[in-house]
């Protein structure tokens, strides 16, 4: 798959699980219960938003009652799933959500002495038709259970197909097709679903699709990534699956956002009628796929009633007329300065489009005799480095430097670890005490592009000024790239990681059986994580592990990818409310005009 800015990456290899260890929770009992949807009013509503700044009670949990609302968690796990890629990719920004609890009395006398503020009015109206243009090459027309991680028909499916579960609010997982879950034990999942949700295709979707269509799919390259760790799936009523897994998958519901569920009896395959989302297909072109509101949806009021995918690309391709008209109100773009200026002087809103993408530079740290096999002379190339230059000359101008591997924002990320110093002066003293006053050299594997030869360039500018040789080593294609590196035949190269799942581990996968690192004490943190359930205890060990990836010098990470960005009409609301996708992460039925 290509590394450019708007394709998300794919896991390929698997890391090693054990099935046998025991899970660290003391009890799993705890159920996620979630009242069903309420309908929203109709088109043109009038919507009262409350201003007070009263802290509402916290519900509880450990409850097996349906009628308690329990609060969302939010997922985070190292899991024995497949690896990285090396060629990693872009994914979507997003925010981790914090919920504060207060307790009741001294909320009650505190807010006692609180002015209560005015109310304000919401107004939503529907938009009749959304023209949106993700500025990406092509469209593949492929939908569900055919998909593939491409951006634009990763949007277009998430419209139409949906899972029993949902990210919303970043991290946060929803109930979706499934109004609840609890584990009656490690590896067993119990899920209750939503009553009388239809499919496009008319039928009632009962728990024997959902045994029908996972099962139809784990076959495929999607499955064997995000299913890979489904042991059997059993109805246990109309309304109730069991799913149980190879040992402990604190990653579960970050996988089911991307299974979804569909009519497998309507004998039409890979067809968006077989999905249950708010929209249905109406037409697909080469360059136009339009989607319109589906009137049965179980989910209330569509407010967009027909999303108008338009394929213009590059970007100086989009005729003027719809920018200056706004008939063209939502465009996903490479953050091009000049581009960027245009769209605001049209009167568009630009909301900066962050990835949980990484991009570092990987060192082969196990080849015997090399320099680079020593720690303290990873970390002087490291406080050689100028990353605001490195950014700059890899097309990533904006992508705020990082000194972690795991992106900021999803569990994992620890504030805490320190950064690096740039200073030439520090790092040839430090290069001089690991053993190499006169420096070294190594080969810098890469594909020939204008990013990658600007940075190779630039990193040997930086690194000679201590006096270490980088020796360029280009390869001929991406594929031939990537068995070099993916064998462990390269000193150093370039990449960027993504995180499918939305959460540290995929990323920090990379080094768990990595041809280019390795850590005893990693791997046991890796499968105490992977058998962990409870999410306090799971996010402490991923922090440990970055910390122990960023003390070991394993690479150096060097920018979070914010690379895209958003425009928007001023006249039409757009909701960034989930990471099912990389380049556009909104449920356009949320969205509405003002």
């Amino acid at each position: 798959m290509k590394d450019d800015n708007l394709q998300q990456s794919q896991s390929s290899k698997s890391n090693t699980e054990s099935d046998s260890a025991p899970a660290d929770d003391a009890s799993l009992s705890q159920e996620n219960e979630n009242q069903p949807y309420k309908p929203e009013p109709p088109a043109s509503q009038t919507v009262t938003v409350s201003t007070d700044d009263a802290t509402p009670s916290q519900p509880e949990t450990g409850s097996s009652s349906d009628n308690t609302d329990h609060t969302p968690t939010v997922q985070s796990a190292v899991s024995s799933r497949p690896k990285k890629k090396i060629k990693g990719l872009y994914v979507a920004a997003l925010v981790l959500v914090v919920v504060v609890a207060l307790a009741g009395i001294g909320y009650v006398v505190d807010n006692l002495s609180k002015p209560t503020t005015q109310s304000t009015v919401v107004v939503k109206k529907d938009i009749a038709d959304l023209k949106v243009d993700i500025v990406q090459e092509g469209m593949s027309h492929v939908y569900y259970p055919n998909l593939q991680d491409e951006g634009t028909q990763v949007v277009i499916n998430m419209q139409m197909f949906e899972g029993l579960t949902k990210f919303e609010d970043g991290t946060t997982i929803e109930p979706d097709l499934a109004l609840s879950w609890t584990n009656p034990n490690s590896s067993t999942w119990i899920f209750k679903l939503r009553p009388n949700v239809k499919f496009h295709t008319g039928r009632t979707m009962t728990a024997s699709d959902v045994k029908a269509s996972i099962e139809a799919v784990e076959p495929t390259s999607w499955g064997q990534e995000f299913a890979s760790t489904i042991k059997s799936i059993e109805v246990v009523n109309p309304l109730t699956v069991e799913i149980d897994t190879n040992g402990p998958d604190p990653l579960m519901l970050n996988e089911l956002t991307k299974l979804y569920i569909y009519d497998t009896t309507s004998g039409k395959q890979n067809n968006p009628i077989n999905g249950t989302g708010p929209y249905t297909l109406a037409s697909d072109t080469t360059n136009d796929v339009e989607l319109t509101a589906f009137n049965d949806y179980w989910g209330g009021h569509i407010y967009t009633r027909r999303v108008d995918f338009l394929n213009y690309y590059p970007a100086s391709t989009i005729p003027t007329n719809l920018m200056k008209t706004k008939q063209l109100q939502l465009v996903v773009v490479p953050n091009d300065p000049t581009f960027v200026s245009t769209l605001k002087g049209y009167g568009y809103q630009i909301l900066d489009q962050s990835a949980y993408a990484v991009g570092q530079i990987v060192f082969d740290t196990l080849k015997p005799g090399s320099p680079l096999a020593s720690t303290a002379v990873r970390r002087a190339l490291a406080e050689a480095v100028n990353k605001p230059e490195l950014i700059s000359v890899s097309d990533n101008t904006g992508s705020p430097p990082i000194n972690q591997i795991v992106p900021q924002g999803i569990p994992g990320y620890d504030p805490s670890i320190p950064a690096p110093v740039y200073s030439v002066t520090k790092a040839k003293a430090d290069l001089a005490a690991a053993g190499y006053p006169n420096g070294f050299s190594f080969n810098f594997a890469y594909v020939p592009t204008s990013s990658t030869t600007g940075l190779i360039d630039e990193l040997q500018k930086e690194l000679g000024d201590i006096g270490v040789t980088v020796v360029p080593d280009p390869t001929t294609s991406e594929d031939t790239f990537a068995n070099i590196v993916e064998q462990g035949g390269a000193d150093s190269y370039y990449d960027v990681l993504s995180s499918d799942y939305v959460d540290g581990s995929d990323i920090m996968s990379f080094f768990i059986d990595s041809p280019y690192f390795s850590n005893p004490a990693l791997d046991v943190l890796n499968t105490q994580a992977s058998k962990t359930l409870d999410q306090t205890k799971r996010v402490q060990i991923l922090e440990q592990m970055n910390a122990m990836i960023a003390s070991d010098q394993a690479d150096i990470p060097l920018f979070q990818r914010d690379n895209l960005v958003q425009a928007t009409a001023p006249s039409v609301v757009i909701e960034n409310d989930t990471v099912a996708t990389a380049l556009l992460g909104t449920y356009f039925y949320h969205d509405y005009q003002k």
